[in-house]
């Protein structure tokens, strides 16, 4: 009798131990799909936001060209090239620092507050630093004094970004509804563009109902955002701020130098060429980005999950899911850019209407920027952001941007858009080979 209930008490606790451990897979199988849910939602969400910002006004281009003309078109994309680093300024590298701090602090209602009010009083004081810029320039520069409309309006597109947290939406990881919202309002921008633009008297037009469709867009997503925070009127001290500030010092350095190989180029040939020589470069430059940018949404997506893994893992684990990582995207963007290089000549028809051989020749050489610059988003944004080696990147990328400035106005002299193009090829892959040698000798 004695062995049966003992026999019977072993039974029912490894009935419970079972039970238990059954329970335990169940839940972190719960957790696992949860967040593999998660991330595909972010992914879904960040690919209409890039798609609305970097795609949708590549679908309005044919159309634009073929209404106000190339020369015009280059003198647009001269204007978006100058406004972009004032945005670059405002921004202030906030897009992955305040990212990375919401991500970290995000059940914790009173830190959101104050990285929210923080990030909003620093933009606002760079937002008036860059007005004063933009009058600056208006007034001593001809390029800019004769053309100021297209400059201004251009700039409205400025205030909206600023408006927009989506540093704040990424950190949470609860993207969809705005990206929806900010998808609707700049398709109908583009819309407008197609029943509003008409001849060449309306080339001021295209930038300021661009603009206002970022300004809407911006707007909506602070409203939202506050309502879920519910700041209160309380000011954080000055230390705190100053804090934010220097802490996104680093990346804001790095988007420069980044710049310097970027948005940088068009205004050197908008400078030393011409309006047409910009539209040339401008063209294939912002389609092959525009189909990189495809890939963003993963790398983007994903920021927020490596953060809080790379906070957990120690060095040598993170270089190798980074490394697993960049496996698996490379044979994607590799297919992206040998697809650019076959239908070149289509893109070109499509983007301009004729078969522009500088064009074709531009999109074939910058289609390796679908393969390199992906690679140096995530080795470097991703990967040395996330292991606190931003002063190492900044170097590397300043190398990179500097070395595109110097090669920019010596081939852009002598070669124009195809000097504009190699020089810009050729930084990326400087960057991606400075970045990489480091993970290396990091992983040691």
């Amino acid at each position: 009798r004695r062995l049966n209930i003992l026999h019977d008490t072993k039974r029912k606790f490894l009935s419970i131990q079972f039970n238990s451990i059954n329970y335990m897979r169940l839940n972190n199988y719960k957790e696992y799909f949860k967040s593999k849910k998660i991330l595909f939602e972010n992914f879904l969400s960040l690919s209409f936001y890039q798609a609305a910002n970097y795609l949708m006004p590549i679908f309005a281009y044919p159309y634009i060209i073929r209404v106000i003309g190339n020369e015009n078109f280059g003198l647009l994309m001269f204007a978006l090239a100058f406004v972009q680093y004032l945005m670059m300024f405002i921004d202030f590298g906030f897009d992955y620092t305040a990212t990375r701090e919401v991500s970290i602090h995000r059940n914790n209602s009173a830190k959101i507050k104050e990285i929210f009010k923080s990030i909003f009083i620093i933009k606002f004081f760079l937002l008036l630093i860059s007005i004063l810029i933009l009058i600056v320039c208006i007034f001593t520069i001809p390029k800019i004094s004769n053309n100021y409309l297209v400059f201004i309006f251009t700039f409205i597109m400025a205030i909206g970004q600023l408006l927009f947290p989506i540093w704040y939406y990424q950190g949470i990881e609860k993207m969809k509804y705005m990206a929806i919202i900010n998808l609707i309002f700049k398709t109908t921008g583009i819309i407008l563009i197609f029943v509003f633009i008409k001849n060449k008297e309306q080339t001021n037009l295209v930038p300021l109902i661009i603009s206002l469709s970022y300004l809407v867009s911006g707007i909506t997503a602070f409203i939202v955002a506050v309502i879920k925070i519910k700041p209160d009127r309380s000011i954080p001290d000055f230390k705190t701020i100053q804090s934010y500030f220097k802490q996104s010092l680093d990346v804001f350095i790095t988007n420069v130098g980044t710049s310097l190989y970027t948005t940088a180029t068009p205004l050197i040939l908008g400078f030393i060429a011409n309006n047409i020589a910009v539209s040339y470069f401008t063209l294939a430059e912002k389609t092959v980005r525009g189909i990189r940018y495809l890939v963003s949404p993963i790398t983007q997506a994903i920021f927020p999950a490596f953060s809080k893994k790379f906070s957990e893992q120690d060095k040598k684990d993170s270089i190798s899911n980074l490394k697993k990582f960049t496996i698996l995207l490379f044979p994607l963007t590799l297919v992206m850019a040998l697809c650019v290089i076959v239908f070149a000549p289509l893109l070109s028809k499509i983007l301009t209407g004729n078969y522009i051989y500088e064009v074709i020749r531009n999109l074939r050489i910058a289609s390796s920027i679908i393969v390199i610059g992906t690679l140096n988003n995530v080795l470097g944004i991703i990967g040395m952001i996330n292991l606190k080696m931003e002063k190492y990147l900044k170097k590397y990328i300043i190398i990179g941007g500097l070395c595109n400035i110097i090669l920019g106005i010596t081939l852009s002299y002598q070669f124009k858009d195809l000097g504009a193009v190699l020089s810009v090829v050729t930084s990326e892959t400087l960057i991606f080979i400075l970045i990489y040698l480091h993970l290396k000798r990091s992983e040691k």
